[in-house]
């Protein structure tokens, strides 16, 4: 009986050693693999820049983009974000850098998550007008924009 549970404890102790080794091998893949894909979005600055204009609506300046880890986090650091509204000359936002750190579980998943944004130095002015909407630095808040009942300021 004492030789059976030596071995079994055996093949449990090798294979957990299998599985180790096969994730710990797997995580170094995926961290050179996104130490060598990271740099590569620098060089898309100019359709980064478009794809946010088109999906917020107002014209997205940056001034440049670079990669940056959080530990074993990968991430891009943005410098110069500058938000200019339709119909005028001068950004009303204003962002020195913003740094963003994605979640290591929805990228293996195919998936872009925030782990951690960190916004430096924003020049921005939020007011709430009369009618319960939000207006921020020269932005004017559209009459069919989203309804939001679960009180998330996001939406």
């Amino acid at each position: 009986m004492r030789k059976k549970i030596i071995r079994a404890a055996g093949h449990a102790t090798r294979w957990t050693t299998y599985v180790g080794v096969a994730l710990l091998l797997m995580g170094v893949v995926v961290y050179v693999a996104a130490r060598l894909w990271l740099p590569t979005l620098m060089s898309d600055k100019n359709r980064i820049e478009q794809t946010l204009s088109k999906l917020s609506g107002q014209q997205i300046v940056i001034e440049r983009i670079e990669p940056h880890w959080d530990g074993a986090f990968p991430g891009v650091a943005v410098h110069g974000v500058q938000i200019v509204p339709a119909g005028q000359a001068q950004p009303s936002v204003v962002l020195e850098q913003v740094r963003v750190t994605m979640s290591l579980v929805p990228l293996l998943q195919g998936r872009i998550g925030i782990h951690r944004l960190v916004v430096v130095r924003p020049r921005i002015s939020l007011e709430r007008r009369q009618d319960k909407r939000y207006r921020i630095s020269g932005f004017v808040p559209t009459a069919n924009g989203p309804k939001v009942t679960d009180g998330r300021f996001a939406a």
